[in-house]
């Protein structure tokens, strides 16, 4: 009886150290389940703090940095519409056919309703209303968030010290007209007949120069056949208003350029 009742207590306790021993893993395995849940939040939420940092980053952008790569996505198809673009000035023509047309890049025309008294080389940053293509070229509507003229003061003062370089040649030039004329008088073998010889010439040479450096810059004028002519400095009429950087040119015909004492440019025609 005893030994029974011995056997019986052995295997209680086997019973009691196995239900002991199932509850230690049951919690392991809850405690892990923990650490791994945890773990997956933290990471999601680094995920999200980087879209979020992602999406600020990109508001603060230009999408389009310049107006090469806007070109390249409109002939991809890419869809621009409200899209922010970054472009310099090539030409602007305020009274053209679509509205006011700031021309860049290749075939880029950007067309507002207002003249923004726009100049070459002018950087501006747009949004982008709507684009459609006519005859290989981009018609774009879009609204003018930034005008940078910083590039206009570069190119006003390469044109001032084409001027100071073009003065002070004038002055050598000046300078040795007056030797030539004073050779002569110096001369105490040569003949009178010999000084008008020499002297001839040169008066002759005078109202040349005079005549090719100094034009009338006309009022600008609308019809066929126009050029653009310059009128801060400058003897040449252009077919481009963006040729040679000028400033401010002037939209006249072509017989009133040449009229004027205008030559026609080397680079244009």
């Amino acid at each position: 009886m005893r030994f029974c009742y011995l056997v019986q207590i052995y295997g209680k306790g086997e019973l009691v150290m196995g239900e002991k021993i199932k509850l230690f893993v049951v919690g392991l395995l809850l405690i892990a389940c923990l650490f791994l849940l945890t773990g997956c939040s933290a990471e999601n939420n680094n995920v999200q703090d980087n879209t979020m940092m992602e999406n600020v980053s990109n508001k603060s952008t230009t999408d389009y940095i310049n107006e090469e790569m806007f070109e390249k996505y409109l002939n991809s198809e890419v869809n621009t519409t409200g899209k922010t673009v970054k472009f310099v000035v090539k030409d602007y023509v305020p009274n053209s056919a679509f509205g006011c047309n700031c021309q860049a890049g290749e075939h880029l025309n950007f067309i507002s309703k207002t003249d923004l008294k726009l100049k070459s080389n002018d950087e501006v940053i747009g949004k982008i209303i709507s684009t459609k293509k006519i005859l290989g070229s981009w018609i774009i509507d879009y609204e003018v968030i930034k005008i940078n003229p910083a590039l206009e003061e570069k190119s006003n003062s390469k044109i001032q010290n084409f001027n100071t370089v073009k003065e002070s040649d004038n002055i050598v030039k000046d300078e040795t007209e007056k030797q030539k004329e004073e050779k002569p008088t110096t001369q105490q073998t040569q003949t009178t007949t010999e000084v008008q010889k020499e002297n001839t010439p040169n008066k002759n040479t005078k109202p040349k120069t005079e005549s090719s450096s100094t034009v009338k810059v006309p009022p600008a004028e609308k019809g066929d056949n126009l050029v653009w002519i310059p009128t801060n400095g400058g003897t040449k009429y252009h077919s481009r208003s963006g040729c040679s950087k000028m400033k401010n040119p002037r939209q006249v015909t072509k017989a009133t350029a040449e009229s004027s004492g205008y030559t026609p440019c080397k680079k244009c025609y």
